[in-house]
Parts: C-alpha cells; structure tokens; sequence
C-alpha cells in the first residue's frame, strides 16, 4: 500500500516567498516582452560566464536572476542552495558528466530539493532529483521497505542522468527536457501537439499551453545556474555563503540491522550528515539479515574499513522476525514479551499496513513471557466442508484485503464472500474474522499465514442465541427480559439496568421514542448482579443464519510461500 511519508523539506519558508514572488510575475500586466535580446540585458551582467547549459535570456529568466540575486528574500534562498551545493557539486557533476549531460544540470536538483537528499513532497516525490516511483523504477531506483534509492545520492543522479538524456533525445531542447522531467513526457507532448509548436517560451505564453509551475520551471533552473556560475559577481562570496565543507562519498558495505546513529557515534562523525549520506535506508538502519551498500565520507570510510572488527554496531536483544500475512504489530510484540511501541519505533513503521508478508523485522526481546491472547469469539455463518477440507480463520490486517486473502488461500473470492455472507461491494473491516474452506493439507506455516484452526477459537453461529450470549459474557453482561409496568419508560428501565435509551431501542429494534406497554416484555443486557427483577428474555430478533451453505470449494492445492505472496508485493 502507499503510504504517507512526513513531508521533508529544508528551505520551506523560502519556498514559501519565491512562490509568492511567481504568483505575483504571473499576473499579466506584470509580463514584458518573452524573449529579451542579449543587448537587453544590464550592462552589468554582459560578461557573465555562461553556463555549460545553452540558454536564452528571456522575461523571465531575468526576473528570476533579479529575485534570487537583488531580493532579500530571494538572495537568503540562493546563499542557503549555494551553501549545500558546495557539499555534493564535486560528487554530482562527474555523474551527469559521466551520462552524457550538461553538468549544470546539477541545478536540477537544486531547484527540485535544495540538495537535501531526504527531501519528500506531499504528492510521494522523493530524494535529490524528486522522482515518483514509477519513473524512478523505470530507471532502476528500487524501492521496498527498508531502502528508498530515489534518496540515494549517487544511485538517483545516475538515473537522473540518463532521464534527462532521454528527454532531451525526444525533445530536442533542454528548456522542453527540463519541462517534461517537471511536468511529465505526456502532458509536454500533448501542449506541443495541442498547440502546435515546439518553442518552450512560447507554450509558457500561451493560454492552456504549459502548467503554472512549468511555465516557471525552466527559467528558475536557468537563473540558478547563472548566478551559480558567478556566484562572486553576484555578491554571493564565500564570507557570504559559508558554504558547506565538500563531502566524497565513498561506497561501504554495511551489515544488516546497524542503526546510523549508533554508527556515527561509534565512528565519530555528525548523526545528521551520516544520516543525510545514506537517506536510502528510510527506517534509520540498515536491512535486517543483509549487508547493504553505505555512504562514508572518504576520510571515514578508510578509518571504518580499519576498525571495522572492533566497532560495536549491533543492537543486543534483537531478534529478526519475518512477518506473515496476518500478522500485525500487537501479535508480532506478543510473542516476543515486548510492546507494539517498542516494535514500532525500532523499526519505524509508519503505518501497520506496511507490514507485507515476507518483510523481516527487528524485534527488541522484552523481559515479560511471550503471551497468547484467549481463544477470539468468531461469528460466522455456518457452512459445508466438503471431505478432506477444513476451515481456517484468519482475522483481517491493514495490510489485506479480500482479494489478497483469496489469493494467498488459493481460494475463490466470490466463494469466500458467499461462505462468509458479506457484501461484496463493502470492505471487509479491520479486525473482522472470515473463515476460509482449505484443503486439510493445507499449511499455514508453510504459505506463511497467520490463521487459526477450530479448536483455536470460541465458534458460533453468528446472529445466534449462542452468538449473543457469548459475546455479552465477554463484556460481563448477560441477556435477560424485562416485564413493563404501568408508568414504565425506556429512561426509567435504562436508568435502572445502567443501558442509554438509544442501547435499548438498538437491542429491541424500535424507536427511542417507543412508549411501552404494561406487560410488554424488552431484552436488556445486565450484569449478573442485577438480575432481580428480571425474567427470561424474549427469542432472539433478526435472522439466523442456522443452515449450512453449500460451499463449491475451488480450493487449489496447498499454499506456499511463493503462491502466498499478495499481488504487487515484494
């Protein structure tokens, strides 16, 4: 499932004032001319070193020159990208080089990220480059639960590299490139044949051409790019920026489990920069049961190499523990005598429905014995188990859904939602329990399964006598009757049975505003203490499901790990 990751992203307030600067240029009345000649341009900027980029002096490039160079604001943003440029330009230029593409480029990433590797967007774009994962994936950045590589540094500049190369091949421009690595190869192809021209500058200008933020995005990366490549004659000195010290990132195999912060304080280095150098490992640690590859800074990674026997990495109490569907992170702490807290933050889940079958987990051992939760009471109508079948139960997780189930089961969908009498266009809940009609050599061990046998649970027939009883015993009550009397009201017979009026009128299915009867015979649910008064309650309402469904069991043969897997999961 996708889930939603905290939105990350350093320069945010600035962000926030050069939107508000694209906001007002964009107003029509502000536009000038957009294609400005070189001898437009102030006398001040006419020798500037060009970029490696071929770029054209337009209204707008110009506007954003002035805005990131002669504006406050604009200016503490330009020194705050010029100052973490100077951390990754030595490592990103060679790359790009490398892929065949102008180094400028690099700016891309400035202009995407601020050149903040942990960068993540609200809309899921992630890293240096701020690719989606579909695209990324096209370009080998891989991504599971454990290691992200559209934050890997030097992994996602050679993907950006090589998708900027191909843009560039089917475009021709750079300005049209850089629009589609923003706004997408499709949508730029259907501006241009909409329109009918090729010309970038031109779609920004014209009405239903290009996106607001493409229209701005070509230009921003330009104007970055100029002022980049004369920082000094821009004002933006040394003393000014302070820029970050460059850092060489050397590749190192790490062991599987290592927390990055235990390593940076066993190698002596800043927590923030190792844990910026290797994003990739999105939990904070690396893979359990792996070695991965790692980013030290060149100086460290030789001292590391060194030492690497003596450092002290791993996390004593932990234990690896492979997750099967059905598990969730209450089950996985239970057996283990710790807390779903305790799991959860070891292992950063974000979200329980990101516990896929097959993930392998750390799971901190806790002092308390592994516990086993009482037998659940499950409620399910009653069916016919062809011979030399069996019924499983298996209780519902975020990170399934019906189909899945059948899936993993080897079952029909349409037979588990008929043995189960659901509503095939309704979700099937979280924590609801379904019974699925397997062949009896099937193993839930061996598909991976988390599911339990009859003799596991308390079985009832749901909607029953049974059903009713059993479940109110749990919640120490018990159904009994009450005989009305004359000046009897739902409140009065509420009040004394502790039950709402709304209780009452839900368990009797009638209105709150029932006037009841003397003699008039109601279900009330009580503690067994305050049975006096009370007589036998009347039959139960609704339906009960008392016949068993013919179940044309289409079950395939056993499970196993691999035919277990759900579909789009690792």
């Amino acid at each position: 499932m996708n889930v939603r990751r905290p939105v990350h992203q350093i320069d945010a307030t600035f962000r926030r004032d050069l939107a508000l600067f694209e906001r007002r240029t964009a107003d029509p009345s502000q536009r000038d001319d957009p294609k400005l000649t070189p001898s437009a341009l102030p006398p001040k900027w006419s020798n500037l070193a060009a970029p490696d980029l071929p770029i054209r002096w337009t209204a707008r490039v110009v506007r954003y020159v002035e805005y990131l160079s002669e504006h406050d604001r604009g200016r503490r943003l330009m020194r705050g990208w010029l100052r973490r440029l100077a951390r990754y330009e030595d490592t990103l230029r060679p790359i790009l080089a490398e892929a065949g593409v102008p180094t400028d480029l690099v700016f891309v990433a400035l202009a995407e990220s601020g050149f903040d590797p942990r960068a993540h967007s609200r809309v899921g774009a992630a890293g240096l480059w701020q690719f989606m994962k579909p695209t990324g994936s096209v370009y080998g950045l891989k991504s599971h639960y454990w290691v992200d590589d559209r934050f890997d540094i030097i992994k996602s500049t050679f993907a950006a590299g090589a998708y900027l190369d191909d843009l560039h091949t089917r475009f021709g421009t750079w300005e049209l490139a850089l629009a589609a690595f923003n706004a997408g190869y499709g949508l730029v192809a259907e501006a241009i044949r909409r329109n009918n021209t090729n010309d970038y500058w031109a779609l920004c200008e014209i009405e239903n051409g290009l996106p607001y933020a493409t229209s701005n995005y070509t230009a921003k990366v330009f104007a970055a790019a100029i002022i980049a490549r004369n920082a000094e004659s821009f004002g933006f000195t040394p003393a000014d920026v302070d820029p970050y010290t460059a850092v060489d990132p050397v590749a190192v195999q790490l062991d599987g489990g290592i927390r990055l912060s235990r390593l940076a304080k066993q190698l002596g280095i800043d927590g923030d920069l190792l844990a910026e150098l290797n994003a990739h490992f999105v939990r904070g640690r690396t893979p359990p049961k792996q070695s991965s590859t790692g980013y030290l800074p060149a100086e460290v990674a030789e001292r590391f190499k060194q030492q690497r026997s003596s450092l002290e990495l791993r996390d004593d109490g932990m234990e690896t523990y492979v997750v099967r569907l059905g598990d969730d992170l209450d089950s996985i702490a239970a057996q283990f005598g710790t807390t779903a807290r305790r799991v959860r933050r070891e292992n950063r889940v974000f979200d329980s429905g990101e516990l896929a079958p097959g993930l392998t987990l750390l799971v901190p051992r806790g002092d308390a014995e592994p516990t086993k939760s009482e037998r659940p009471l499950v409620a399910v109508p009653p069916v016919e188990v062809p011979v030399g079948h069996k019924r499983v139960f298996f209780r519902m997780t975020r990170a399934t859904n019906g189909r899945h189930l059948a899936a993993a089961f080897g079952v029909r969908y349409s037979d588990l939602i008929r043995g189960n009498d659901l509503d095939p266009q309704a979700r099937i809940q979280l924590g609801q329990i379904v019974q699925v009609v397997v062949r009896e050599d099937f193993s839930t061990a061996t598909a991976g399964i988390v599911a339990l046998e009859v003799d596991e649970v308390e079985l009832v027939v749901r909607g029953s006598l049974a059903h009713l009883e059993a479940e109110l015993a749990r919640r120490g009550l018990v159904r009994r009757g009450y005989r009305a009397r004359k000046g009897s009201t739902l409140a009065r017979v509420g009040k004394r049975f502790g039950l709402s009026v709304g209780s009452l009128a839900r368990i009797n299915g009638f209105s709150r505003r029932h006037k009841l009867k003397p003699g008039e015979v109601i279900t009330v649910y009580v503690k067994p203490r305050k049975l006096a008064g009370t007589v036998a309650a009347p039959p139960v309402r609704g339906d009960e499901l008392s016949s068993p469904r013919a179940i044309v069991s289409q079950a395939r043969s056993a499970s196993t790990p691999t035919t277990a897997k759900l579909p789009g999961r690792d």
